[in-house]
């Protein structure tokens, strides 16, 4: 069973998923989409899921290993490990995880046809972020498995080199050689940063 899958743990992010799943919608997409939501997200914002027929799915958060040591700025990183919660969703064969922050332009069904950690090395073909290495888990194609994610749960705070980067600095610890596996790096199209926008247009000749 195949699945879009996006992750609300922040109030603020519901209309965010709200458009996300619209934009995906209008791209007649097989497969169905489901919102993982934190169990501090209000009656309001479960309504307005609701309103919009968002199938949701309640999650415990995973708070930060490295929270005391996060500056005022950085507090909206407390429970960013709550992503890693994807990796366990084992009635799922293979799921597409969106950030609530993401547009979906143009059907993207194929992506299942993709590897397990298939993912974009997003800024990476741009001349000034050319020494950048690694994904971006903004969009990640993922097979959950139960040993998997509770290996990881087991890892968290104790394999990361960037200690304030939350979930992707995991994840690039935890997956150190996908810089190594061509066969994992999507095409940059997939997941482009609104910053880098128009750096790709002048570089590659990026539409939308």
């Amino acid at each position: 069973m195949y699945c879009y899958t996006t992750l609300l743990s922040t109030n603020s992010y519901t209309t965010g998923v709200i458009a996300l799943v619209k934009s995906l919608r209008k791209t007649n997409p097989k497969y169905s989409i489901l919102c993982l939501i934190t169990y501090d997200i209000s009656s309001d914002n479960v309504k307005l899921l609701i309103d919009n027929m968002i199938p949701y799915q309640r999650i415990h958060h995973i708070k930060h290993p490295f929270a005391d040591q996060l500056s005022e700025n950085e507090k909206y990183k407390m429970y960013n490990y709550t992503k890693l919660r994807i990796f366990g969703l084992i009635e799922f064969k293979k799921i597409i995880f969106l950030d609530a922050d993401m547009i979906i332009l143009r059907n993207i069904d194929h992506l299942f046809e993709r590897p397990h950690m298939s993912a974009c090395n997003s800024g990476g073909e741009i001349e000034k972020y050319k020494g950048w290495r690694y994904f971006n888990s903004g969009l990640m194609v993922i097979e959950p498995a139960k040993e998997l994610f509770d290996d990881m749960i087991s890892k968290i705070g104790k394999i990361e080199t960037e200690k304030n980067k939350g979930d992707q600095a995991f994840l690039h610890a935890y997956y150190s050689d996908w810089p190594n596996k061509p066969k994992l790096h999507l095409p940059h199209v997939y997941n482009v940063l609104i910053t880098h926008l128009n750096d790709y247009i002048n570089e590659h000749d990026y539409t939308i």
